[in-house]
């Protein structure tokens, strides 16, 4: 079971909690030198039209790479830390089920983050514009039933 939590941010660092089964990982991330949080909208929408897509978690020096594949049936999920603004990552962990599992999970997690009140000096905002092309591609979605 996937797991994310989006804390308050602070001064442009956002705690990050993400539960995978046993594993947990808590990161600080940071809005330089790009929102990753918005990234994460753009790597959702393409997610679920079915291409492969990255979001870099910056935490000054170290990256943390969330990368999802999806294949008709499922996606693979994986993580990747590296030393440096998207260089070679060290994998940290790999994990597959079905989109409801896995992408649904930080689609929730974005949702009920881009809803708060939040000051721009805090965290920047993410382009509604986005965000309604996301929520639009999450609601067109077919439902998948038991053995398809």
């Amino acid at each position: 079971m996937v797991r994310v939590l989006f804390g308050q941010p602070e001064h442009g660092w956002l705690p990050l909690t993400l539960s995978v089964d046993t594993f947990t990982l808590a990161l600080d991330v940071s809005d330089v030198p790009t929102n990753p949080v918005e990234e994460l909208c753009d790597c959702l929408t393409l997610v679920l039209q079915g291409m492969e897509a990255s979001v870099w978690w910056h935490l000054e020096p170290t990256w943390y790479r969330f990368h999802f594949e999806p294949t008709p049936r499922e996606v693979l999920f994986s993580i990747g830390k590296s030393a440096s603004a998207r260089g070679a990552a060290t994998n940290v962990l790999q994990h597959t089920g079905n989109v409801e599992s896995i992408v649904l999970p930080f689609y929730r997690a974005f949702k009920q983050f881009t809803s708060r009140a939040i000051a721009e000096e805090h965290w920047p905002t993410v382009d509604q514009e986005k965000v309604n092309r996301l929520t639009d591609v999450v609601r067109a979605r077919k439902p998948i039933t038991k053995g398809e």
